[in-house]
């Protein structure tokens, strides 16, 4: 009955069977291969019983064969086994196949959407920085810094981003449908339990105590921004003032003024409305 009913869920496909019925019909066959292997542990004791009288030979022959047909049973189940066992593996790719065209699709569908937002958003920042630098034409570039806000996003969005996030969000139409075949969990291995603990007592005096962090001198500007300077604002750790100086978040510097325009412009500083001589 099994091996009708295997030959009719391999020919079947997944609409009749099914992941979920292949592994049912592996369980059952399981099953009657436990059964085998148990009635196969007690043929060596049942033998030695009937051999020990003369009038068993007819039995023995009988055990004996019963045992080659268990072997029989034995191999047929192994062979069916991994004949399920590879065609469940197929259904589960084939199934999993579905899910990862399904969420490529709607990928594809939100770059698209997102891409689109983002040129809109590129475009009207372009806007925000060519009116700025048209004030800074006509006013100057110092008394610009002082009576007007700075309007533009001073992030990332740069053409130059967009670009690099269209060739890493755009790089999945190119790649493989394939999907990796379903694994087996691997085996856990037994804990090694014989070098729990430490071969010596630990005092916490073993440990150096960390060094304490030397504090920066506080940092002094003229109150009077030298001429053609403009006074900013740090918005980036890291950042190197002309002069070399490393400077942190938080940090006011006054630097030239195209220096300044450019930095701000990156999004690395913002301006201060400050007293300028």
């Amino acid at each position: 009955m099994l091996s009708q009913k295997l030959k009719l869920l391999l020919n079947g496909g997944a609409a009749k069977a099914g992941p979920e019925g292949l592994q049912l019909e592996i369980n059952g066959l399981e099953a009657e291969k436990k059964a085998v292997r148990a009635e196969l542990m007690q043929v060596p004791a049942r033998r030695a019983e009937l051999a020990m009288f003369a009038e068993n030979d007819r039995a023995i022959d009988e055990l004996e064969e019963r045992e080659r047909q268990l072997y029989r049973d034995l191999e047929r189940l192994d062979l069916q086994i991994a004949a399920l066992a590879g065609r469940l593996t197929e259904q589960r790719n084939l199934k999993r196949a579905k899910r990862i065209e399904f969420h490529r699709a709607a990928l594809r569908s939100a770059a698209k959407i997102l891409g689109a937002a983002v040129e809109q958003a590129i475009v009207a920042n372009e806007a925000a920085v060519a009116a700025f630098d048209a004030a800074t034409r006509e006013i100057g570039e110092t008394d610009s810094y002082g009576l007007f806000e700075r309007i533009h996003f001073g992030g990332l969005l740069t053409r130059e981003c967009q670009h690099l996030w269209e060739a890493n969000a755009f790089a999945v139409e190119s790649k493989s449908t394939a999907t990796a075949p379903v694994q087996s969990p691997r085996p856990i291995k037994a804990a090694d339990y014989s070098r729990v603990g430490t071969p010596r007592a630990v005092r916490l005096t073993d440990f150096e105590s960390p060094r304490p962090k030397a504090e920066r001198p506080p940092r002094v500007l003229p109150e009077i921004v030298p001429p053609g300077h403009v006074r900013v604002r740090v918005l980036r750790n890291g950042y190197e003032a002309p002069t070399g100086e490393q400077l942190t978040y938080g940090d006011d510097v006054d630097l030239p003024a195209h220096i300044a325009t450019e930095a701000a412009r990156n999004g690395a500083v913002t301006p201060l409305l400050v007293n300028q001589k």
